[in-house]
Parts: C-alpha cells; structure tokens; sequence
C-alpha cells in the first residue's frame, strides 16, 4: 500500500515582536537568535530525511508583520527543504491574523510565500492541495477560518490519503498546561479529526498526541518562556490509508529551568541562599548539566513572606547562576501569590549571533545578487504593503 513521508512542524515564532535585529536589545537577542538557530536546524535535518511533503501548522512568523530579516530567513529555510524535492504546506497561525479580512488577505507574509516554488499556502480560506502523484489531499485549515468561527471540513472519500492542517486548541490533549489552555480558548471541533489519515495541528507548544491517535502537535521548535521547559523537535510520519507511524525528532535548543526552593523555615538573606544552592544543585544533577552556562534560569522562593523573609540581593543569585543568559527570581507567598522579584539579562549574547545576517553590514538591507532571485516583483511589492521592509534601511536597492 502506498504511504507519503511527512513532516510536521509548528510554532516557529520567527521575528520576535515585529522587530529588526538591529531593534532588539537586552534579552530579546538571544531569544530570537535562538528561534533562527531552530529553524535553520530544523529546516536542515527535515531535508536531509528528504520528506514528500513538510506540513508547518500555524505560526510560522511571531506577527503579522515579520521584520524583513525575518522574511528571508524563512525562504531561506524553505529553500533548503524544496531543494530536497519536497513539497511544503503552511497555514496561517493566531500570531499571524491581522484584524481584518481585507488585511489578512492583501497583507499576509504568507501570501509572498506562497509564490515559491513547492510552497503551498493557507491564510484566508481553507484549501484543499491535490498531489495526484502522491495520491494525497490536505485540507488546510487557517486560523482566520476559525476566527469566523466555521467548520472543519469532513474528509473527501475518495481514496486519496486525507491530511488535515489546523492551528488551535483541541479536546483530547492531557496535562495541566494543556487543561489550562483548554479553558482559555477550546476552538477546534476535533469530531471529524477520524476521518482524516493523519492530523497535523500547531499551537500548543509541547509535543502531544491528542486523544484517538491521528493528531498530533509537534511542539514549537525552541523554548519561547518559562512554563514550557519541554523538550523542543518535530514529527517524522509515514502516513497511508489506513496506517500511520510517527516519531518524534528531536532539536539541540538551549536549556531553561525552573528551581524551588521552599524557605519557609528560611527567613535570613544567608539561609535562603543555602535552600536555594542545594535546590539548583539538585535540578544540575536531574538536567545532567554542570553548570549554568548559556541556561536561561527561573529562581521561585516558595512561602515566601514580605516582611518576614530577607531576600539575598541580585548579585548573590546571580553567582550561584554564573554564565546564565538569564535569571528570572519571583517569590510565592503563603496566598499563592506570584510576585516577580527581577527579570534580568546577566549576559549579552549580541556577539553570538549565528543566523543569517551575521555577514550582513545592517539588518534590512535589501539582499543583492542572485538571493533576489527568490522573489518576484509581485512579492517585493507585498512586502512594502505590509510593512516587512525596513524603512530605515540604507543599504542595495533593488532595481
């Protein structure tokens, strides 16, 4: 029986706030860094499974307006998956959806995908994408199509093998982050999700097979804050009529980690820091690291009482956590109250920056020569409309 070889992304979160590289500052530098360092990562393993078609489930982009450097790095990483001759399919996520149909339709950095070759697209309408030589059909669902607050198409019967793409919440998943997401905005109608061969949803950002065993979220491919402190990858399937077999794969992210330290019975700055010590040495030894070097770090004083406890200054907790990107202190009182004490960036990463534009003389140049080539004038136009250009960029025109 014939099967296709899919993989399944999601949750990408490129262009960090809207932002160029050279608008970042402090702790927004790394962590959007660390979304590029992903998806070249991920872009490069997918090709080298050489996949027939890679499914990327919503969220591709961190806004509806992605920052030109970001536009690039994308068809970059499409690039590079095309060129192993697979096919690619995106749709819309919520953090792509601008505030009306009209600029979902004329704006949306999807539609300057779309016009590469071997990529398909998904942002106002659902589509349905026939590959006759795979006898595939994928029904793709974009987040605009829920914000209307219209149905998940039924499956076709008519023997090819049925995908269904769709970026939101669905009943089905487990855990008490996915309960609680639930609660906040359950969109889906996962009713129909058995008709289909295989389901490829985005949103949650932990890999999860929703209840019935043909959906899955493969999970965003970097840890985007704390709370979400998964492991980070995406899904390579097989899927046939009738028959499906996944695996999850996992990407190489940088660690974040949550230590508690209950200081209850702790109420000197001194004692404090000796709970907290023996808790991070703890959370080292069940990570398997040795120290805190590159980690973005989360520090919770639990029962903590103001007034009562002596907190340890900034520096003291930042030398138990020495080479960390990032410490992030909070207390939580007897109330259960989260207070957060500090949110610091102990370390610029600017001079680690790996991703594309490190060659670049200033992020937002137009690129020149033959990298041009990727687009049409059709697509540089889109991007003036929506903004994605960077007015203040000085650099090559293009002609």
């Amino acid at each position: 029986m014939k099967t296709v070889k899919v993989a399944h992304t999601a949750d990408i979160h490129v262009g960090k706030n809207g932002k160029a590289r050279d608008e970042l500052k402090g702790d927004d530098i790394w962590k959007d860094q660390d979304r590029y360092d992903a998806l070249y990562q991920m872009a490069g393993d997918v090709a080298g499974e050489e996949p027939d078609v890679v499914l990327v489930s919503g969220d591709l982009f961190d806004t509806p307006r992605p920052p030109y450097n970001a536009m690039f790095a994308v068809m970059q990483a499409l690039k590079t998956i095309t060129g192993c001759g697979a096919r690619v399919v995106i749709i819309q996520g919520n953090h792509s959806t601008s505030g009306s149909w009209d600029e979902v339709r004329e704006s949306s950095p999807l539609k300057i995908l779309g016009m590469m070759d071997g990529v398909d697209v998904a942002y106002e309408k659902t589509e349905r994408f026939i590959y006759e030589d795979l006898n595939l059909e994928i029904t793709a669902v974009p987040d605009w199509v829920l914000v209307q607050k219209e149905e998940i198409p039924k499956a076709q019967d008519n023997g090819r093998i049925q995908v269904l793409m769709v970026h939101g919440v669905a009943e089905g998943g487990s855990g008490a982050e996915y309960s609680l997401l639930e609660r906040k905005h359950r969109d889906i109608d996962a009713g129909k999700f058995q008709e289909y061969d295989f389901v490829a949803l985005g949103h949650f950002h932990k890999h999860m097979a929703i209840k019935g065993g043909n959906a899955y979220y493969p999970g965003s491919t970097c840890t985007l804050t704390f709370g979400e402190e998964w492991v980070k990858g995406w899904i390579l399937a097989e899927i046939g009529k009738g028959s499906l077999s996944v695996e999850f794969r996992e990407l190489e992210t940088r660690t974040w980690f949550t230590v508690r330290a209950n200081v209850k019975n702790e109420t000197g700055s001194k004692e404090i820091l000796g709970v907290v010590k023996a808790a991070l040495k703890e959370k080292k030894k069940e990570l398997g690291i040795r120290n805190s070097e590159g980690c973005a770090v989360r520090i919770i004083l639990e029962n903590c009482q103001a007034g009562v406890h002596k907190v340890p200054d900034r520096e003291k907790f930042e030398n138990l956590v020495e080479g960390a990107v990032m410490v992030r202190i909070e207390r939580i009182t007897e109330e259960g109250v989260d207070v957060e004490l500090e949110v610091e960036g102990i370390k610029d990463r600017r001079g680690d920056w790996t991703s594309y534009m490190q060659t670049r003389e200033k992020a937002g140049w137009i690129p020149a020569g033959e990298e041009v080539g990727i687009l049409t004038e059709e697509g540089i136009e889109m991007m003036e409309i929506h903004g994605a250009l960077d007015e203040r960029a000085e650099g090559e025109k293009v002609a």
